[in-house]
């Protein structure tokens, strides 16, 4: 599972890799962009600021080209 979520989220900032063993084999659940599913309240709400400057996401400009 961790080689290969390593090769899945390679070039991604952030993403988190869900995986599940069925009948012995590895399956991919999904691949989410957000670790929560988008669900999380920050109180106060200065900290849904304070979190996201922690992230840093390449330029737009250079996805573009």
């Amino acid at each position: 599972m961790i080689a290969a979520s390593r090769v899945l989220t390679q070039g991604f900032p952030l993403v988190r890799a869900d995986f599940y063993v069925h009948r012995g084999r590895l399956l991919l659940g999904e691949l989410s962009l957000n670790p929560v599913g988008g669900y999380t309240v920050f109180r106060p709400e200065e900290w849904n600021r304070r979190i996201g400057d922690w992230l840093e996401l390449p330029d737009k400009a250079a996805l573009a080209g």
